[in-house]
C-alpha cells in the first residue's frame, strides 16, 4: 500500500513540474511577442485533456502495482514510461497516414479548382465552388473557407486563413499559387495547378511507400518486445526464485541501465519512424497583412 501511494504522489509530482513548465515557458513566449498576444486565444481541448489524465493514471497504476508485487522500485518508473510511450512507438503510424491523407485531398482540391476554373466567372467563384465539395481530410477547413467567401470575405485573406489552418506545406504552395493569381494576371493558372495536384499524389505515394517499410520494422519490434515480456511474466508467475537477484540493489541498478537502454532504443526507432516533410514557408502571413495593410 505504502508504494502504491508513493507511485501515485510521485507521477502527480511530476506531472505538476510538467504543467508548471509549460505555463512559464509559454508565459516567457508571449511576454517576447507582445504584438501577437492580443490576437492569441486560450482553447483547451477536454477532450484530450481527459484522455491524458486516464493514460498517467493508468501508467502510474500499473507501475505501483507491479513495483508492489514485485517489491522491484525501479518499475515505479520503467512501467509508467512503458505504458505512457509503446504505445506511439509501437503502435500504427497514425502521423504519416495522417500526412499522406491529406496531401491527397490537397491534390483533389487543386484537381476540382483546376477544373472548375472554364465553368466560373472568376477564381473566387471557382475557389468557392470547389470548396463546397470538399475531399475529407481537409473538408473542415475548406467549408470555413467557402463560408468565409460566402460571407463576403476578400480571397487572398480567406486563402491565408486556409494556410494557417491546414499547416501543410502541400496546401501553402496550393494557397500560394492562388494568393498570386488573385493579386496579379494568371494565364497559367490550370496548368501549374494540375502540376501541384501531381506532385501532391506523388509525395503521398513515396510517404505510404515509406509507411510499409516502417511497418517491417515496428513489426520485428513487436515482437522482440512480447517475447521479453511474456519470459519475464513467465517466470515470475512459475519461478520467481530465477529472478531473485533482481531485488537488490545491484540487481536493481542492472534493470535500471537494461531499462534506460530499451528506452534508448524505443526513442531511436521513434525517431526513424517519424514522417519526414517539407518546411512550411507560407508562415506569419498575419504580420504580411497588417504590413501591407499598414503600407497602404
Amino acid at each position: 500500500m505504502n508504494v502504491t501511494l508513493v507511485g501515485l504522489l510521485g507521477a502527480g509530482f511530476g506531472y505538476s513540474l510538467y504543467l508548471l513548465g509549460s505555463a512559464f515557458w509559454r508565459g516567457q513566449h508571449a511576454a517576447t511577442n507582445p504584438a501577437e498576444a492580443p490576437r492569441r486565444r486560450i482553447t483547451v481541448d477536454f477532450r484530450m485533456l481527459a484522455v491524458r489524465w486516464r493514460r498517467l493514471l493508468i501508467a502510474a497504476s500499473g507501475g505501483a502495482a507491479t513495483a508492489a508485487f514485485t517489491g522491484w522500485p525501479v518499475l515505479l518508473v520503467l512501467i509508467p514510461a512503458a505504458i505512457w510511450c509503446l504505445p506511439s512507438a509501437l503502435g500504427p503510424d497514425h502521423q504519416s497516414a495522417a500526412w499522406a491523407e491529406r496531401a491527397e485531398a490537397c491534390a483533389g482540391f487543386a484537381e476540382m479548382l483546376r477544373d472548375t476554373l472554364a465553368a466560373a466567372s472568376g477564381l473566387q467563384q471557382a475557389v468557392a465552388s470547389a470548396a463546397a465539395v470538399p475531399p475529407a481530410a481537409i473538408a473542415g477547413p475548406l467549408r470555413v473557407l467557402a463560408d468565409d467567401l460566402r460571407l463576403g470575405v476578400r480571397l487572398a485573406p480567406a486563402l491565408i486563413k486556409l494556410a494557417d489552418t491546414l499547416a501543410d506545406p502541400i496546401a501553402d504552395r496550393i494557397c500560394a499559387t492562388l494568393i498570386h493569381a488573385s493579386t496579379r494576371p494568371a494565364k497559367n493558372l490550370a496548368p501549374v495547378l494540375g502540376i501541384l495536384a501531381v506532385d501532391a499524389r506523388e509525395q503521398a505515394l513515396t510517404m505510404r511507400n515509406m509507411m510499409a517499410e516502417r511497418t517491417r520494422t515496428r513489426t520485428a519490434v513487436r515482437t522482440i518486445t512480447g517475447v521479453i515480456v511474456s519470459l519475464l511474466s513467465v517466470l515470475l508467475a512459475a519461478d520467481a526464485e530465477y529472478l531473485e537477484p533482481f531485488g537488490t540493489a545491484l540487481g536493481q541498478l542492472d534493470l535500471a541501465v537494461a531499462g534506460g537502454l530499451f528506452a534508448v532504443g524505443f526513442a531511436w526507432l521513434h525517431r526513424m519512424t517519424r514522417p519526414v516533410v517539407p518546411h512550411r514557408f507560407l508562415t506569419r502571413l498575419d504580420r504580411v497583412a497588417v504590413t501591407r495593410r499598414d503600407a497602404t
